[in-house]
């Protein structure tokens, strides 16, 4: 059952453009003295700050419908070419994972780009341990984070806080035996930005203060909706409006709302979201990134030279 799951069967018209791919990496390893925030794709995002280059969630092929051939056609099945195959994309200083489901820790991906960053640190929640370590990871490479302890990641800085992504009729956070998540999101420092990464949650009663005035930028999922048995499938997200209420009431500036277009199972919530803040919270930035996508798109905000 393992080999099956990790099997690895590419559609040819989602393969990474030559081109596209070339330009993404070489603006990924060009210089980074300020922060830089580049897409993936879904979850996806990769961080530049100095010798710091991050991925969090990476999810860089199509293996999901091939894991999955009973599901309706398309539901999970990419919409669009990953910015570049994992195989080439090398050095990486860490790879970060919020959770299990496989849009967000996928074996294949992760292989990949084990073999082009040998050595790389891997940070994830302590029950994908011996997922990870099948995955031909070493258990030195690996790092399990603890609720609310800072971790250092070279020139970033990394913090835990727990997630709510299920069950899908009560998401709620789920500790672990080893001080940390079975799900979690996690606050990063580079430099002068602040920036959080949702992962797959629900609003929960302590979240909002974990994020108060903490935070400049977030990466939040936005295709939540209300648990039906018409609908199980639908885990646990925060709604277009949750995740802009959240973002308005913890003074978060810029929102890059992910989760929702990637694949057809998670589709849905930007209209939503875009006119939720317009009308609501108008002083919040929604920066839309597709893969390859990069923020800032010129330079970092003034106030934060």
């Amino acid at each position: 059952m393992k080999l099956l799951r990790w099997a690895v069967v590419r559609r040819p018209d989602l393969q990474p453009d030559p081109a596209a791919s070339a330009a993404f990496l070489a603006q990924v390893r060009a210089d980074a003295p300020t922060p830089r925030i580049h897409a993936l794709g879904g979850s996806g995002i990769l961080l530049r700050y100095r010798s710091a280059c991050i991925v969090i969630d990476p999810y860089l092929l199509n293996t999901l419908g091939d894991r999955d051939p009973g599901a309706p056609p398309g539901w999970r099945d990419r919409n669009l070419p990953p910015p570049t195959a994992p195989g080439d994309l090398s050095g990486l200083s860490a790879i970060v994972i919020t959770h299990g489901h496989g849009d967000h820790f996928d074996g294949p991906t992760l292989r990949a780009l084990q073999a082009a960053n040998p050595g790389v640190t891997l940070v994830l929640p302590h029950v994908l341990k011996e997922e990870a370590l099948e995955l031909g990871f070493s258990p030195g490479q690996l790092q399990h984070p603890v609720n609310l302890r800072r971790h250092d990641l070279q020139d970033a800085v990394l913090l835990a806080i727990p997630a709510a992504h299920t069950p899908p009729e009560q998401p709620q956070p789920h500790p672990d035996d080893a001080g940390g998540h079975h799900e979690v999101g996690y606050l990063l420092e580079l430099g002068p930005l602040k920036l959080y990464h949702a992962g797959d949650t629900v609003v929960y009663p302590e979240l909002l203060e974990l994020l108060k005035d903490r935070v400049d930028v977030a990466v939040l999922p936005i295709n939540g909706r209300r648990w039906s048995p018409l609908q199980p499938l639908r885990l646990g997200n925060m709604t277009a409006e949750e995740a802009a209420d959240l973002a308005g009431l913890a003074g978060i500036r810029t929102v890059i709302p992910v989760h929702h277009v990637l694949l057809g199972s998670s589709a849905g919530g930007l209209e939503t979201l875009m006119h939720y803040v317009a009308e609501r919270w108008p002083d919040i930035t929604v920066a839309l990134l597709g893969p390859g996508d990069v923020w800032p798109a010129r330079g970092l905000p003034q106030e934060w030279d």
